[in-house]
């Protein structure tokens, strides 16, 4: 595996790395206008986070809102995809969209459902969720408490694709990304 650091992304699919298209293979459905994606992902965010503060709230009170947790987690938006890296087999493309507070990577190659749900999802388990349930076992580690509770709803554009992932794709398909586009196919 060897990541690319593209630099900042122009805004244009074109300029994607792309996995070769597969003759029969089903797109992701996915909501089709970006306003529409953007108003779903941060209302998901939204809600989120205010669960999530409650429930820091009602297990560690006041002091359980530790400033050190909640900068640490807000300046995890920018490396927390390279999280993503080990997924990949082969080349990984790092972009920059400081414009949108969107980094991502990516990659062309094609993987398993379950490879590429653990991809989706692999950053907001291990910046996310762990820190945040060990909190809740361990009130006293407040720190984690608020660095989980600001990176989980970062996730909420991953989330949405991890559901999307488990509805749509069948248990032997094989994915791989065209542009911005995830499209699925059952291997022969």
């Amino acid at each position: 595996m060897k990541v690319h650091f593209m630099g900042a992304f122009d805004g244009k699919g074109a300029s994607l790395p792309n996995g070769t298209p597969v003759e029969g293979a089903v797109a992701i459905k996915e909501p089709g206008d970006p306003r529409k994606l953007v108003m779903i992902t941060n209302i998901t965010a939204l809600v989120l986070f205010l669960v999530l503060v409650v429930l820091l709230l009602l297990r560690g009170g006041v002091k359980a809102l530790n400033f050190r947790g909640v900068l640490v987690g807000a300046l995890l938006l920018f490396p927390r995809d390279l999280l993503r890296l080990p997924c990949f087999k082969g080349d990984a493309y790092y972009y920059t969209n400081f414009h949108q507070s969107m980094p991502f990577l990516m990659g062309p190659e094609e993987m398993g459902k379950t490879r590429y749900l653990l991809m989706t999802l692999l950053p907001n388990l291990v910046l996310g969720l762990i820190p945040f349930v060990l909190f809740l076992i361990w009130p006293n580690l407040s720190f984690l408490g608020s660095m989980g509770a600001m990176v989980l709803p970062m996730g909420a554009g991953d989330y949405l694709m991890a559901w999307l992932i488990l509805r749509q794709m069948p248990k032997d398909a094989v994915t791989y990304r065209h542009r911005f586009h995830s499209y699925w196919y059952i291997p022969e």
